[in-house]
């Protein structure tokens, strides 16, 4: 994941991400991962103001494809496209 670049294409609209990597936890009994099942992008706040913050688990941290695939910062649009690979 490009996250340098994805911030880049936020600052150019005047907006601001961070990226806040989720630890998962691996369930023993079915063998299976314990929430948080998914990516999430949320509005957060700090001493800065507003903010997006993309959550991504860490066990899909390499399976996820991040990318801009449309910014028109006059019109403060981005269209963000995010690919879970399968088998991973």
């Amino acid at each position: 994941m490009n996250a340098n670049h994805i911030e880049s294409k936020f600052a150019a609209m005047g907006a601001r991400l961070k990226l806040r990597e989720v630890p998962s936890r691996w369930r023993q009994g079915d063998r299976s991962w314990i929430s948080p099942a998914d990516f999430a992008v949320d509005i957060q706040r700090d001493g800065s103001g507003e903010f997006f913050e993309l959550r991504v688990p860490t066990h899909l941290s390499d399976a996820l494809d991040i990318s801009v695939m449309q910014a028109e910062p006059r019109q403060r649009h981005l269209l963000l496209a995010v690919r879970k690979h399968l088998g991973w």
